[in-house]
């Protein structure tokens, strides 16, 4: 039987854009047939507006993250670009010589997949802004059937670099790039250059001490329920640039804030303005099809709009209906975790679940409500 929690809610009466809508959308998520749990934060670059935590969890509750990891490395690789470590308009290959020879999965003749050699070298903008050629099995049905699609040293392009947008494994290769100048290990570097600097203390990949305090991951039922279940940890913790750290709703209001500071010392202003611009010129980002519904229904974030992308973070091209100004920064995780920063208008928002699918019904429709309300005056 699932234990509710008392909410945990915190609301600041004078913020001007943030209204008490907030909880009541975030209560009206829970239930027997609701998601099991959920914890939010909205703040301005020096305040928090709102802080609340329902269902199976509290403020101080760690959610697995996953793709919310990609916007981190694209940090840390921006940082090493800033110490001319890193070239942006190099090819990948200078800094990791396994990709020197990739080829592109064009189909498959029977069982047999058809590759052939690709005639451009991704860069490490390129990687950054997903138009690298690299994708993920489960939104690429030529790539699902590959037996190593998701591992970033043995997997194929799917195109020609630089000729489309599709979200792949590109920031798993941006971590180890970042690893190989470096000489350390994720983990080690984020820890000293970013997390602890920006006072990030439940973020890791590495999440024994904090093992207590991980939501469970809730599956939904063909009946429309959700069946809560304990993850455990794997035993072998892999580090890896596109996925798998652990954070809390705090502490990624922290890393939000760096960006609407102008970089806090951890990034330069101009670095800041150059990962929020458009870097794919006249390509969009577009629709991805799922190939495997248990874990992702198809997804695609105001693609209507005509979005971009820019240094590990989509662009919205125009302002979303009763949301986010023009310009606004986001993404998200696989398990329906969700950001996004709005520098016109001062402000960021969280919004951690732990549901499976990704990009099910219940989860983007509390996302939607929870912006909405986040920026309805009072």
């Amino acid at each position: 039987m699932r234990r509710f929690l008392l909410p945990v809610v915190f609301f600041w009466a004078s913020a001007p854009l943030v209204s008490a809508d907030i909880d009541g959308v975030l209560k009206s998520a829970i239930g027997p047939k609701g998601l099991p749990s959920v914890v939010a934060m909205v703040a301005t670059r020096d305040e928090i507006l709102y802080q609340g935590a329902h269902g199976d969890a509290s403020l101080d509750s760690v959610f697995r993250i996953f793709s919310m990891t990609k916007p981190i490395t694209s940090v840390a690789a921006m940082q090493l670009v800033e110490q001319g470590k890193l070239d942006l308009d190099a090819p990948a290959d200078r800094y990791l010589p396994e990709l020197a020879q990739l080829k592109i999965l064009t189909g498959y003749d029977g069982k047999h997949p058809i590759l052939k050699p690709a005639t451009r070298r991704p860069t490490l903008r390129q990687l950054l802004s997903h138009t690298s050629g690299f994708g993920y099995g489960i939104w690429d049905e030529n790539l699902a059937r590959y037996p190593d699609a998701d591992d970033p040293l043995k997997a194929p392009l799917v195109f020609e670099p630089g000729t489309k947008w599709q979200y792949g494994v590109s920031a798993d290769v941006v971590g180890l790039i970042v690893e190989r100048v470096s000489g350390q290990s994720l983990e080690d570097y984020f820890q000293q250059h970013i997390f602890r600097p920006l006072g990030m203390t439940s973020t890791t990949f590495f999440p024994g001490r904090l093992e207590a305090r991980i939501v469970k991951v809730a599956n939904r039922q063909p009946d429309g329920t959700y069946k809560e279940e304990r993850v455990p940890l794997p035993k072998q913790i892999r580090t890896h640039g596109g996925g798998g750290l652990f954070s809390t709703a705090s502490d990624y209001v922290r890393f939000m804030q760096m960006f609407l500071r102008g970089g806090e010392g951890i990034l330069k202003p101009a670095t800041i303005e150059a990962m929020r611009q458009n870097q794919i010129g006249a390509l969009n980002v577009r629709k991805m099809i799922s190939t495997n519904a248990t874990f992702t229904r198809d997804f695609g974030f105001h693609i209507e709009a005509g979005d971009k992308f820019g240094l590990g973070f989509q662009i919205n091209a125009v302002a979303y209906t009763n949301g986010r100004a023009a310009n606004s920064m986001a993404w998200a995780g696989l398990w329906n975790t969700f950001f996004w920063i709005d520098p016109a208008s001062n402000l960021c928002a969280v919004i951690l679940m732990q549901s499976s699918p990704f990009f099910d019904p219940p989860a983007i429709q509390t996302l939607q409500a929870f912006e909405a309300a986040a920026y309805r005056k009072p």
